[in-house]
């Protein structure tokens, strides 16, 4: 059988201009690579381009006394296939890279015989699961193949990347090298592609006396004794690294995170967190313009970083209305771009998306053609979406302008499997996607009591699954197995990952060295865990929330929609303004009050006024009397009543000032008609719904509360009141136990429930000065509940 290798090599690296040049061990890095490769005397031919840049490139690898081919610079699968022209179509052909200096012959020869016992049609290297340094890398094809992919290979990236269409295409394996038990070298990286790779390289070969002949795995062992450290794997995209941990830079700009312990960073703390994830092989950032400070923390991190990295950003369009106009648009996208650039210290953005995907076809379409118009400008090299459903998702990648997605998905999250997003994307090489929501804003890696609650979904159970599987799977924790688990999934790229602290960023970076999950154990994880239900994993706001911010929208208020979750909070924001409304995004926790007084100074610079206050937030877990703890109540207390105090004291000054220029202000605050009744447990059965002590405790001391402020703020002429929802079950509870719906209508002098919109009357007679001479009240919307 007769097998060659085929080595290709150019100049005109973008990362590492000239780096086939550079010398490695006495040798241009190329020819090293070359003569390397086939130390077991295997027939190579040395395959560059035929651009004159390349012209250096082959003087040396003539005086080297190796065959030569040129071809096409950008095809190189054209390349490939003349120079494997005269051979057989059962010979093997093996690609090797100038850029990977440490296979050798005896690695080509495991390789090909993988190929010939597997009976495949390709045989490529998966480093991270066979356990060995990023960059021992290679490929082996019959030549059959490669002339098929020669003449079925169609897209730019299939013909600069001999492999892409095989791997879609063929019957392929993957080469598991020889190693002895117990040893694992994949959080090792040997390319060159850097200035840090090239250095580590040179040190690798450094007092070795045979370079050519030393075998790869003795180089292995000793590039695991070097003083670098360990570097984030990366995979390779149409030609470039990814590192397959991108740094999300929300925290390090603003207070971000439903369970964000930590607060946000300093900002020297943040610059030192960006320039260690430099440091540990981090080559992509996450940011947005809405994202405060954060493009301005990595502008300065990465000042001096070279051009090895690449930002992602996201355009803010949160002040345009549906109402505006095309130019309104322009100007809009080409100020946010030009706020970028200059935050983050550079000419060109490397990728720029849409911050929700509704608006590629809001104002005509408009956004999407102006950063088109940016990129023929040469502001912006790529331009994507962030997506929040799998549908989204599908049409985004419809369009091939499209290069970049980036999606909420996580352990618990089916919904892209089942609708056919990873099959799309695999028919999509040419896009980078990007996976965010990891840790579902880190609940997924806290205790069950720190989890919202959504109905019918059992969030102890979860928990306790999620551990068992973590053990079962060898992983270190929960944490590991989220990543581990998303890093299998073929079609992500990377994982998008945020933390506020360099201990964090050193914990996520040593989570990304370690093995991916296998296939079974992929497989064994999405039979076992539970699946959560929409409401869950999309982070979307509560039924009546979103309803009663769509009436006070109706009514012709500028709605600031708040929440936890900056993607949901962008979703609602993007269906008010679809639905011809005003709305702009506020996301941030309520109960933290620097994010308050952070967001209301803003509200402050831009708006200057605030006319109504409507404090909705609330959360909690349903359950018995004996079940509750104190947790429990100090949770519900916390986000009831103490945020809601903190929220009115900050907001008084914007109160006021409205008070000034229109004569009055509200407060609406949403308590329950379990603040001022006990529930009869009887009418629960098996729903699951059991209203808690702490709830009706939390919001009986918000009524008080509400009467308290109306008080000691009327001199202000600043009006608080509160509304008493009855009986709005969700949906899922009445699907779980159809008992519990009759139940409740008996319970109600009205004999029905109430539908979500029923809110919307009460709370605009409120707000506005329909109720100018009320205050201090607490209004039932129940449907007589309270009245028996």
């Amino acid at each position: 059988m007769k097998v060659r290798i085929i080595i290709q090599a150019r100049l005109t690296s973008s990362r590492l201009p000239g780096k086939a040049l550079l010398p490695v061990a006495g040798y241009p890095s190329a020819i090293l690579a070359a003569l390397r490769g086939s130390n077991k005397k295997h027939s190579i031919i040395f395959a560059t381009s035929d651009d004159p840049s390349d012209d250096r490139l082959v003087e040396e690898a003539c005086h080297h006394k190796l065959h030569v081919f040129r071809g096409p610079l950008h095809d190189v699968i054209a390349r490939y296939f003349w120079a494997a022209a005269d051979l057989a179509d059962e010979s093997i052909v093996v690609r090797l890279t100038a850029d990977n200096v440490l296979p050798d012959g005896s690695f080509v020869n495991e390789l090909v015989s993988t190929l010939m016992e597997s009976q495949a049609e390709y045989v490529g290297v998966d480093a991270l699961r066979a356990g060995i340094p990023y960059g021992v890398s290679a490929e082996a094809f019959t030549a059959a193949i490669l002339r098929k992919a020669h003449r079925s290979a169609v897209s730019q990236a299939d013909r600069e990347h001999v492999g892409l269409w095989m791997k879609r295409n063929c019957r392929i394996a993957n080469l598991r090298p020889k190693i002895s038990s117990g040893e694992y070298f994949g959080h090792l990286r040997s390319t060159i592609d850097t200035e840090d790779d090239y250095q580590r390289v040179i040190r690798l070969f450094e007092g070795t006396v045979n370079p050519l002949q030393v075998g790869w795995l003795e180089l292995a062992r000793k590039l695991a004794r070097l003083p670098y450290g360990p570097l984030v794997p990366s995979r390779e995209l149409s030609g470039t690294l990814h590192s397959e941990l991108t740094l999300g830079t929300a925290q390090l700009g603003m207070n971000y995170g439903r369970v964000n312990d930590s607060g946000k960073p300093t900002r020297p703390e943040g610059v030192g967190i960006v320039r260690k994830a430099l440091v540990s092989g981090v080559s992509t950032f996450d940011t947005a313009r809405a994202y405060q400070e954060s493009e301005s923390v990595l502008g300065e991190a990465l000042q001096s970083a070279g051009q090895t990295h690449r930002v992602v950003t996201k355009v803010d369009l949160a002040s345009l209305t549906k109402a505006a106009s095309k130019d309104e648009v322009r100007i809009r996208v080409d100020e946010s771009i030009a706020l970028s650039r200059q935050a983050l210290r550079t000419d060109k953005l490397n990728t720029v998306l849409l911050h929700v995907w509704a608006y590629r076809r809001l104002w005509s379409g408009a956004v999407f053609h102006r950063l088109l118009e940016q990129c023929e400008a040469g502001s912006v090299k790529v331009i994507g979406a962030s997506v929040y459903d799998p549908q989204e998702a599908l049409d985004a990648l419809h369009d091939e302008r499209v290069k970049h997605l980036q999606l909420p998905i996580n352990v618990l999250d089916r919904r892209w499997k089942n609708a056919g997003v990873d099959e799309a994307i695999r028919d999509r090489p040419d896009v980078t996607v990007h996976a965010r929501s990891a840790f579902l804003q880190g609940i997924l890696v806290h205790p069950s009591e720190r989890w919202p609650a959504v109905s019918g979904f059992d969030a102890e159970n979860c928990v306790r699954t999620l551990c068992s599987l973590a053990n079962d799977f060898g992983r270190t924790g929960v944490a590991d197995l989220c990543i581990a688990y998303l890093r299998s999934l073929p079609w992500i790229t990377s994982v998008v990952i945020g933390c506020e602290t360099i201990s964090q960023l050193e914990q996520n970076t040593a989570l990304f060295l370690r093995p991916r999950l296998t296939i079974e154990q992929s497989k064994k994880l999405e039979s076992v865990l539970p699946t959560a239900p929409e409401e869950f994993v999309s982070g979307a706001t509560g039924h009546l929330g979103r309803v009663m911010a769509q009436g006070l929208a109706s009514a012709g208020a500028h709605v600031l929609v708040n929440g936890r979750n900056s993607h949901s909070v962008a979703e609602q924001v993007s269906e008010l303004r679809g639905s011809g409304f005003e709305a702009s995004p506020a996301c941030f926790d309520i109960t933290d009050r620097g994010a308050v007084s952070a967001f209301l100074e803003r509200i402050s610079r831009e708006r200057g006024r605030l006319d109504v206050v409507v404090n909705n937030a609330s959360t909690g877990r349903t359950g018995k009397f004996e079940e509750i703890n104190s947790s429990d109540f100090e949770q519900l207390f916390r986000i009831n009543v103490i945020a809601s105090f903190h929220i009115i004291t900050a907001a008084l000054p914007l109160l006021r000032e409205s008070v000034k220029m229109t004569g009055g202000a509200s407060v609406v605050n949403i308590s329950s008609m379990y603040g001022s009744v006990s529930p009869d447990p009887s009418i629960y059965g098996r729903s699951g719904a059991n209203s808690p002590a702490s709830y009706g405790c939390a919001k009986a001391a918000l009524i008080q509360f509400t009467r308290y402020a109306a008080c000691h703020l009327a001199p202000d002429r600043i009006r608080v009141n509160s509304i008493s929802p009855g009986p709005f079950p969700s949906q899922d509870y009445l699907d779980k136990d159809p008992e519990f719906r009759r139940q409740l209508e008996r319970k109600t002098p009205l004999g029905r429930l109430g539908s979500a919109t029923e809110l919307q009357g009460p709370l605009l007679f409120l707000a506005s000065d329909a109720s100018s001479y009320v205050t201090g009240i607490n209004l039932p919307v129940d449907g007589g509940w309270t009245a028996w």
